[in-house]
């Protein structure tokens, strides 16, 4: 489970600028920012919200898909 938090955190695309193509990661995009930059209206929010949808929705698929591996695994569970 961490190890999926922590891909998810630094592996979250998001784009570089509002008006650019090219996707960064949205921890490094969050920070530069939320610290760096004197704009107040995104701060981290514009790489902090990928970051914690993805998670989300990476925690429920992974609790609905660890009962069904775990099985496959051990079959003399499963009778």
């Amino acid at each position: 489970m961490l190890l999926i938090l922590f891909l998810v955190t630094f592996f979250t695309p998001v784009t570089a600028y509002p008006d650019n193509p090219y996707l960064a990661p949205a921890f490094f995009v969050s920070l530069y920012e939320g610290i760096l930059l004197s704009n107040k209206d995104m701060g981290f929010q514009r790489g902090l919200a990928p970051i914690l949808a993805v998670s989300f929705i990476s925690i429920i698929f992974y609790s609905l898909i660890s009962p069904i591996l775990g099985r496959r695994k051990n079959p003399s569970l499963a009778k």
